[in-house]
C-alpha cells in the first residue's frame, strides 16, 4: 500500500513539475518573470494536499471493494443455501445455473445439471400443463403458483410449489422450487380422514345436518336427503325449517318444539319429536337430537342435528300395542268361552236327553228344540271366541286347500245368493297345509258372509289358490310375515270396502261396523284367529267403494294330503253296551254325561277325580272298556290317568274332551297325533258317534299314550 502511495506521489509531483515548467514558458512567452520561490512552494504544498487526498481516496475504495466482495460471498451463500430451490433457465427449458437446494430437489449434482432441460424432471402427462405455465410466464403473463410433482433422478416423486421469475431482457427464467411433499403429505392424509368421516356419515342411517346461527344448513348426509326427497344442493343454505318440516316459517313460531333452538339456548344437547312431511299426503315420524359445536370461547357456532326416521318404529310400536290389546281380549275370551262351554254343555245335554223322551207331537218337544237352537247358537259363539283366542281344539291334517274350498262351493253359493257371482280359481299342483278342515270351513263361510253383507246389490266374490315364495322383500314391506313357502288363500269381493283408518281394529272380537243385529263382530276375528293359530298371516287390502281383498297366507306343507270324507248328517243315534269310566272334575256335567251314556246304552263308572278314578278302577272286577276324561283336572291331567290305568287295563280305549285353552292341553303335552279328542260342548248325537267310533275301531291303548 506505502509503494503504491510513493509512486503516486512521484506522479503528482512529477505531474506538478510539468506544469509549473508549462506556466513559466507561457509566462515567458507573454513577457513575464520567473516564478518566485514562493509560487513554487505553494505548488508543491498543493501537490502534497492532492497526494493526501488520493491517498484517503485510495483507502476507502479500498474499504468498499472488501465490503462488495463481502456481500457477494453473502450473497452467494444465501443463493446456495436458501430453503428454496432456484433452478435459471432459457425460453428452451434449458438448465443454465442452480442452487445448492435445487439440486438436491431433483437428486443430481449441481454441476450435472447444466444444459439438461427441465421438463424431463415432470411427469409427461403434466408437461402439457408446463410448457403452457413457462410461456405464460415468458409472455409476461405466468400463473402465481403451480403445485406439480417432480420426478427426480432417483425416480422419486416430490411435491413442489412452482413459480417463475423472468429476467428483465426475456430470455431467462429463474424457477423457484420449494419442496411441499410433507405438506401434500399432511393434505392427503387430512383428505382422507375428511373422506373417512364423510363415508361414516353417509353410510349412517339417520339423517345429519350442520345448522349455523342463522338456522341454514351448512353440511348434510344423503340420509338426510332421502329422508326428506332433496338433494345436498337444494340443502345447502336453506333454512333447516324449510327442508325439514316444507314450512317457510321456523317451527317454534308454530308451537313447535326445536331442539336446535334448545341447543343454541342452552349450550346443551335436546332432542324433540315431529312429524316431516316428505311430499304430498305423505310424511314420516322423526326424534332430532342436537349437540352444540363450540368455538374456544365456549360460544355456540352451529348445531349438529341427528334426525332419526322413528317411522317404522312407530307403527311396530302400535302393531305391538294392538297385539298386547288382541293377546289380553283373547286372554278373557278364551276364560269366558271356556266357563261358558261347561254350562252349554250342561244345558244342551239335558234338552238331548228330554227331547229324546217325549213325542215327536208333543208340544214340549217345540220348546226344547228352541233352547237346542239357542244352546247351538251360543256354542257358536263361544266356538268362534276360542277360535279368535287361538284356544280351539284343532285336528289339524295335510290338506289339499283346492279340495275343501271345492267341498264347500255348494254350499257358499247359497249363502251368497243369487245376485253375487263366486269365481273359483285354484292353482293347479297346490302345496298341501296342514290345518283342521273344520278350521278352513270357518274361515271361508266368515269370509264368504263379511263379503255378502258388503256389497250392495249385484256382485261378485272371487277365491283362488296360488303358491307364493315369501322374501325379506317382502316381509320388510308387511310386519308380521316371516320368509319361506306358504299356500296363499285369497277371498276379494267388490263390496263398498273398509275405511283406512278402522282396518286395523277389524279383527277385534265384537268390533263391527253393521247396524245393531246385523252382526255379533265375531267373524273377521274368528278368521284372525284361525290363520294365527296355524301359524300363518293375514292382510287386508281394501279402498271405499273398490272392494277388499283378505290374503291368507298358510305354511307350506310336505307329505301327501289326507282324503277328508264327507259328513253323513243322517246317520242316527249310535247305541251301546260296554263299560266307560267317566272322569270330570265339574259335578254338573259329570252328572249330566253320565245320564246321557247311559240313556245310550253304556255302563258308567262316574269318576270327580283322578284318584277317584284309579279307585273304581282298582275294585272293578270287569273288563273297562273305554275312558272319557277331562283334560286338564286337579291331581293329574287325563293323559297321566291313562297312563295309571293301561296296565290295569291293557285294551282300555280313551276319549279326551275339554272345554280348556288349546294351548295350555299342548303345554301340558296330553294331546298328541292320533289320540282322540271332542270339544266341549258336545251334543248327545255327536259324543254317541264319537264313542262308538272309538269303541268299534282296531285301536286300542295307543289312543291313550
Amino acid at each position: 500500500m506505502k509503494q503504491k502511495a510513493s509512486t503516486v506521489s512521484r506522479t503528482l509531483r512529477v505531474q506538478a513539475e510539468e506544469r509549473l515548467a508549462a506556466r513559466q514558458k507561457s509566462q515567458e512567452a507573454m513577457g513575464c518573470s520567473k516564478h518566485s520561490a514562493a509560487d513554487y512552494k505553494r505548488l508543491v504544498h498543493e501537490l502534497q494536499v492532492h497526494q493526501i487526498e488520493m491517498e484517503l481516496q485510495n483507502e476507502e475504495l479500498q474499504e468498499s471493494r472488501a465490503e462488495v466482495e463481502a456481500s457477494l460471498a453473502r450473497l452467494t451463500d444465501l443463493y446456495d443455501f436458501a430453503p428454496v430451490g432456484y433452478i435459471s433457465i432459457d425460453r428452451s427449458g434449458i438448465i443454465h445455473r442452480a442452487n445448492l437446494n435445487g439440486a438436491t430437489l431433483l437428486r443430481v449434482e449441481r454441476n450435472r445439471l447444466q444444459g439438461r432441460r427441465f421438463g424431463m424432471f415432470i411427469a409427461e402427462a403434466d408437461r402439457p400443463e408446463f410448457n403452457d405455465f413457462l410461456g405464460k410466464a415468458f409472455a409476461g403473463r405466468a400463473k402465481e403458483s403451480w403445485d406439480v410433482e417432480i420426478l427426480n433422478e432417483g425416480g422419486t416423486p416430490t411435491w413442489a410449489h412452482l413459480e417463475a421469475i423472468v429476467s428483465e431482457d426475456g430470455q431467462k427464467c429463474r424457477l423457484v422450487l420449494l419442496d411441499i411433499t410433507e405438506k401434500k403429505q399432511a393434505e392427503e392424509l387430512l383428505m382422507k380422514s375428511e373422506a373417512f368421516n364423510r363415508q361414516i356419515l353417509e353410510s349412517v342411517g339417520d339423517g345429519f345436518i350442520v345448522i349455523d346461527r342463522d338456522y341454514q344448513i351448512v353440511s348434510a348426509n344423503r340420509s338426510f336427503c332421502l329422508q326428506h326427497n332433496t338433494t345436498l344442493a337444494e340443502s345447502m343454505g336453506k333454512p333447516c325449517y324449510q327442508r325439514s318440516h316444507l314450512n317457510d316459517r321456523p317451527c317454534w313460531e308454530m308451537g313447535e318444539a326445536c331442539a336446535p333452538r334448545q341447543t343454541f339456548a342452552t349450550g346443551m344437547p335436546h332432542t324433540a319429536l315431529h312429524t316431516h312431511p316428505v311430499g304430498p299426503e305423505k310424511f314420516i315420524y322423526v326424534q332430532t337430537r342436537s349437540f352444540p359445536l363450540k368455538d374456544s370461547a365456549g360460544e355456540v357456532t352451529a348445531v349438529i342435528e341427528v334426525i332419526e326416521d322413528i317411522t317404522e318404529k312407530r307403527s311396530l310400536e302400535e302393531q305391538y300395542r294392538q297385539a298386547q290389546k288382541m293377546e289380553s281380549v283373547g286372554r278373557l275370551a278364551g276364560g269366558v268361552a271356556h266357563d261358558f262351554n261347561n254350562m252349554l254343555l250342561v244345558i244342551m245335554g239335558y234338552a238331548d236327553m228330554a227331547m229324546s223322551k217325549v213325542e215327536a207331537t208333543s208340544s214340549i218337544r217345540g220348546d226344547l228344540e228352541e233352547i237346542r237352537k239357542a244352546a247351538n247358537r251360543s256354542a257358536n259363539l263361544t266356538r268362534q271366541l276360542l277360535a279368535f283366542a287361538r284356544k280351539q281344539a284343532a285336528i289339524p291334517k295335510i290338506l289339499d286347500l283346492n279340495e275343501i274350498v271345492e267341498s264347500m262351493l255348494k254350499m257358499l253359493r247359497r249363502l251368497l245368493g243369487e245376485d253375487i257371482t263366486l269365481h273359483w280359481q285354484p292353482r293347479v299342483s297346490l302345496w298341501s297345509v296342514m290345518i283342521d278342515p273344520s278350521q278352513v270351513d270357518q274361515l271361508l263361510a266368515n269370509l264368504t258372509v263379511n263379503a255378502r253383507d258388503a256389497i250392495l246389490g249385484v256382485g261378485s266374490l272371487n277365491i283362488e289358490t296360488d303358491n307364493v315364495s315369501l322374501d325379506a322383500v317382502f316381509c320388510k314391506k308387511n310386519p308380521g310375515c316371516r320368509p319361506g313357502d306358504f299356500v296363499l288363500l285369497s277371498v276379494s269381493d267388490t263390496g263398498m270396502g273398509i275405511e283406512k283408518a278402522i282396518i286395523p281394529n277389524i279383527f277385534e272380537p265384537f268390533f263391527t261396523t253393521k247396524e245393531m243385529g246385523k252382526g255379533t263382530g265375531l267373524g273377521l276375528a274368528t278368521v284372525y284367529g284361525i290363520v294365527k293359530q296355524n301359524n300363518g298371516f293375514i292382510y287386508v287390502h281394501s279402498k271405499l267403494g273398490k272392494g277388499s281383498t283378505f290374503n291368507i297366507y298358510l305354511p307350506r306343507q310336505g307329505g301327501k294330503a289326507e282324503q277328508i270324507e264327507a259328513k253323513d248328517q243322517s246317520k242316527p243315534v249310535m247305541l251301546g253296551h260296554e263299560t266307560i269310566l267317566l272322569v270330570e272334575d265339574e259335578s254338573v256335567i259329570l252328572e249330566m254325561a253320565t245320564k246321557m251314556l247311559e240313556s245310550l246304552g253304556y255302563t258308567v263308572l262316574a269318576a270327580n277325580t283322578p284318584g277317584e278314578a284309579l279307585r273304581l278302577a282298582s275294585n272293578h272286577t270287569d273288563n273297562i272298556h273305554l275312558l272319557l276324561t277331562d283334560v286338564v283336572m286337579p291331581e293329574m291331567n287325563g293323559r297321566d290317568l291313562a297312563n295309571h290305568l293301561l296296565p290295569l287295563y291293557p285294551q282300555l280305549k280313551c276319549l279326551f274332551t275339554s272345554g280348556y285353552l288349546v294351548d295350555v292341553i299342548a303345554h301340558l303335552g296330553v294331546l298328541d297325533a292320533g289320540m282322540h279328542f271332542i270339544q266341549k260342548p258336545f251334543s248327545m248325537k255327536s259324543v254317541a258317534a264319537k264313542v262308538r267310533e272309538l269303541l268299534d275301531s282296531e285301536q286300542a291303548k295307543e289312543s291313550c299314550s
